[in-house]
């Protein structure tokens, strides 16, 4: 599983090539949706990338070794 960043306010786990499961949307930082919301679509404007350790450090969500980061 690969986890990813969206737009800087968003942490979550790529599902297929666009869509994506959200761990955790920081609204502070302007996410418009958040984990309560299911599947999410990347759209094209959007700035992804792999998330780190760091990311889920920022985000406090847990790691876990199954997630795929830089």
């Amino acid at each position: 599983m690969k986890a990813i960043v969206i737009n800087e306010n968003t942490l979550g786990i790529l599902i297929k090539r666009d869509i994506y499961q959200i761990l955790r949307a920081s609204i502070l930082k302007g996410a418009t949706s958040n984990a309560n919301e299911g599947w999410q679509f990347i759209f094209r404007l959007d700035k992804v990338r792999q998330a780190t350790t760091q990311d889920f450090k920022n985000f406090r969500v847990d790691y876990h070794e199954d997630y795929e980061i830089a």
